[in-house]
């Protein structure tokens, strides 16, 4: 995957989040469940973060590559602890947000690259079928 081709990515990745994000907002806001959605908001909203540090991290993980250096890690400590400062916030305030919807939201960054992983190969298969892909 070039350089161009994976900042695409990552911005259809964060626009696909923030969108989701605005119709959770909606949710929260205009219908009766209001604990599940706030919950999954907040859940979500941690999950965009993730998605934001991985995305920086592999970033430079691919810069340290390129030019012989070391790097020490992807971040995962820093995504286990938003994902623990979510469910402690969930916890202290369980009358605001339900602990099955931040749970959800939490998993959010996968689904959302999972289907956009799934998207872009049905697109790049199609390419190649019709023959309109190059050797790069």
């Amino acid at each position: 995957m070039s350089d161009k081709s994976f900042q695409r990515m990552i911005n259809r990745q964060k626009k696909w989040m923030l969108y989701y994000l605005a119709l959770l907002t909606l949710a929260a806001l205009f219908t009766s469940y209001h604990s599940f959605f706030t919950g999954l908001l907040l859940g979500t909203a941690l999950s965009y973060y993730n998605l934001w540090l991985l995305q920086r991290k592999i970033q430079k993980f691919t810069y340290a590559i390129q030019n012989n250096q070391k790097m020490f890690g992807l971040g995962t400590f820093s995504r286990f602890a938003s994902a623990g400062l979510a469910v402690l916030i969930g916890y202290e305030l369980e009358a605001y947000f339900d602990m099955t919807g931040i749970l959800i939201g939490l998993a959010t960054m996968f689904v959302v690259i999972i289907i956009d992983f799934a998207i872009y190969a049905k697109q790049e298969d199609d390419r190649w079928k019709r023959g309109e892909r190059n050797g790069a």
